[in-house]
């Protein structure tokens, strides 16, 4: 399946009334059980104590992507200016206005996301560019926004390169468990700093599923069928959206 996940993740929220708003609170207490040495999530204590570890099987079902394949790490660039210019077709000029400068050095985080789909979407964009382009722009956006997202939301120039004729020899899922368990890392050690990272920048929609399916006290009396259809998360989307998506909250939205 692939990045066909995306579109059909694209489609299904697209669909739904309002907006998805993941019940975070279930996401937090997940993660604030998350052991860093064990890579794994720890419940109980002593001779009650329990592990809890999100496998690469859990990924394959819930999104689809492949788990085996050859390893997501993509070469850093110095210059992804080029970057843009070889792989999307921009011009220098419209590729240095999609890059993000986050140091007085002049040095790039990133792309602007918003403004290069932005930039895509327009009509005389559509009627000139290449299918092929448009559809890594698409994908290249859901990777920065989805599936391997940042506490920033810029994409990272260096997998465009990633996403040519052999995109789908690559283990996508893998990178998307090990990106995930990175961003735990990263927020239980920040923890003990001054000022702790509070925000979870990894696929949330995925460890809000880990979260229900691994402990069914929490829908043993609202859901009579779990979802049993890959890819697990679009139907696992219904389920959120009738039962456990929150009255009031923030706008949590992949289909932007």
């Amino acid at each position: 399946m692939s990045f066909g996940f995306l579109v059909m993740l694209r489609d299904k929220l697209l669909n739904i009334e309002k907006d998805l708003s993941l019940p975070l609170n279930f996401v937090r207490a997940l993660v604030s059980t998350y052991n860093v040495e064990d890579s794994c999530f720890k419940f109980g204590n002593d001779a009650d104590k329990f592990h809890l570890d999100s496998e690469l099987d859990d990924i394959l079902y819930l999104t689809g992507f492949p788990i085996n394949g050859m390893q997501v790490s993509g070469m850093i660039h110095k210059d992804n200016v080029q970057l843009l210019k070889t792989h999307l077709a921009l011009s220098k000029p419209v590729a240095k206005d999609f890059l993000i400068i986050k140091s007085k050095q002049g040095m790039t985080s990133g792309v602007d996301l918003n403004k290069l789909l932005a930039h895509f979407q327009k009509p005389e964009i559509i009627s000139q560019v290449d299918v092929g382009i448009l559809a890594k722009v698409f994908i290249f956006y859901g990777l920065g926004y989805v599936l391997l997202p940042t506490r920033t939301s810029v994409g990272q120039p260096h997998y465009l390169p990633l996403l040519g004729e052999e995109m789908k020899k690559y283990a996508w899922g893998a990178a998307m468990l090990a990106h995930i368990k990175g961003d735990l890392d990263d927020i239980i050690r920040s923890q003990a700093k001054p000022i702790p990272k509070a925000s979870i920048s990894c696929f949330s929609l995925a460890l809000t599923i880990f979260a229900l399916e691994r402990f069914p006290i929490l829908t043993r009396e609202l859901v009579l069928d779990v979802p049993t259809e890959v890819p697990l998360s679009l139907g696992w989307i219904d389920v959120i959206i009738n039962h456990f998506r929150p009255k009031s909250s923030k706008r949590k939205s992949y289909a932007e």
